[in-house]
């Protein structure tokens, strides 16, 4: 979530026990579930078959590869 979001306020308050981290010009809320992280990965798989261009593509396996190496490091 964008800093500037007229929402951010609202979200980080009602958030902050998940834990509200700061990642370059956004925000993101701790303790992912397992369903959340399903429904990211389906998404960009059908994302990177249906759009089918290489760029896209690129950046399709570098979130998934982030993602999957933050996983299988486990907790800090």
């Amino acid at each position: 979530m964008p800093f500037g979001t007229i929402h951010a306020a609202g979200i980080t308050h009602e958030e902050a026990a998940n834990g509200i981290h700061n990642s370059g010009q956004n925000y993101w809320i701790g303790n992912t579930s397992r369903d959340q992280y399903i429904g990211i990965f389906f998404g960009l798989s059908v994302a990177y078959e249906l759009l089918g261009q290489a760029d896209m593509q690129t950046t399709i396996q570098s979130l998934v590869t982030r993602m999957l190496d933050f996983l299988i490091s486990g907790p800090s």
